[in-house]
């Protein structure tokens, strides 16, 4: 997995918690409107481990409520679930996505306490706002699976 970045406290990334902030490098969509756009265009000269992260995650897990893996799009790495699997175990799991892996986000809801789906336009434009091919067929299923599997969620567009 790729992880580009780490904030040890945000008071926005998930409404009323403390949480440490994960970002993800890399995303399979280009979104004219996107504010990690780095995230996906500059690899970092430095990517962190996931050893490092949970680390880090441990020594703060007394001051936060939580952790928000956000990025880039984390679903689009393979390792993505047993890496939700083992900072559940430390504290409560918040996780951003755009829906378009809905196998692995499936596989990681038991571990998750939060979703926040993007959800970035009417069908009819979604390729055009997500500025690359989408399958809607998958946006659709994990909208569903949300809906009917994540303990908590909130469904968002970017303006």
């Amino acid at each position: 997995m790729l992880i580009a970045g780490f904030m040890p406290e945000s008071f926005v990334d998930w409404r009323g918690k403390i949480v440490v902030t994960i970002f993800t490098y890399g995303c399979n969509f280009r979104c004219p409107f996107c504010h990690n756009y780095t995230l996906v265009t500059e690899k970092p000269e430095r990517l962190m481990s996931q050893e490092e992260i949970i680390e880090k995650v441990e020594n703060l897990k007394e001051w936060i409520d939580g952790v928000c893996i956000t990025g880039g799009e984390p679903m689009l790495h393979e390792d993505i679930v047993e890496f939700i699997r083992e900072l559940s175990r430390i504290t409560q799991v918040k996780l951003d996505t755009n829906g378009s892996f809905p196998d692995r986000l499936r596989e990681a809801l038991p571990y998750v306490s939060y979703v926040a789906m993007d959800v970035k336009a009417p069908k009819e434009r979604y390729e055009e706002l997500a500025g690359a091919k989408v399958d809607i067929a998958k946006i659709n299923e994990s909208i569903q699976i949300i809906k009917n599997k994540a303990r908590d969620y909130e469904f968002r567009t970017t303006a």
